[in-house]
C-alpha cells in the first residue's frame, strides 16, 4: 500500500525537529535538508501542529520543534492525521462517488478498510523508532540495536 507524499514530507519533518527540550528548526531549513519545497513545509505544519506533534513559534529565533518526546509520537497517529481514511479510486475513467445515502461505495468501503489496516499496522512504532533506522546502530538511550532487530519492529 502506498501513502501519499504529503505523509512521507509529514513524517521526514518530524524527524527533523529537535526534540521538544532543544531550540527550534526553521522550515526553510528542513525544506533545504530534505528536498521538499519551502511550499510544501509550510503547507504541512499547521497540520502536525493540530495534531500535537510541533510546535511553532515565530520570530527571528524561532522554528519548529517537536511538542512531545518522540517515544510519545505513534506512526499511527501520524498517518491518521495526513493520509486521507476515504478514498476516492479512480475507476473506469469517472471517480467512485457516494451513493445517494451518503454511505461510501463498496469499492470504496473496501479501500477505507485496507488503509485502516494499514495505519493499525503503523500502531506501537513510535518516531523514536524510525529515527533509530534513520541512524543504524545507534539507540536514543545509548544501547546499541542491529539493523535486523531494528527493521523488524516496522
Amino acid at each position: 500500500m502506498r501513502h501519499t507524499k504529503q505523509t512521507s514530507y509529514a513524517v521526514r519533518i518530524l524527524l527533523r525537529c529537535p526534540k521538544n527540550d532543544e531550540g527550534y528548526v526553521r522550515a526553510s531549513d528542513i525544506a533545504r535538508l530534505e528536498g521538499i519545497t519551502r511550499y510544501n513545509v509550510l503547507e504541512i505544519m499547521p497540520r502536525l501542529a493540530r495534531a500535537g506533534f510541533i510546535t511553532t513559534n515565530r520570530g527571528r529565533t524561532g522554528g519548529v520543534k517537536l511538542a512531545r518526546p518522540a517515544c510519545e509520537i505513534d506512526l499511527g497517529d501520524v498517518f491518521r492525521a495526513t493520509e486521507s481514511t476515504r478514498i476516492e479510486k479512480e475507476f473506469g475513467g469517472g471517480r467512485l462517488r457516494f451513493l445517494k445515502s451518503k454511505r461510501l461505495s463498496p469499492v470504496s468501503m473496501m479501500l477505507d478498510k485496507a488503509m485502516q489496516a494499514f495505519i493499525g499496522a503503523l500502531e506501537g512504532n513510535s518516531l523514536a523508532d524510525l529515527m533509530e533506522l534513520r541512524t543504524p546502530g545507534k539507540r536514543q538511550d545509548g544501547g546499541a540495536r542491529s539493523r535486523t532487530q531494528s527493521a523488524r519492529k516496522l
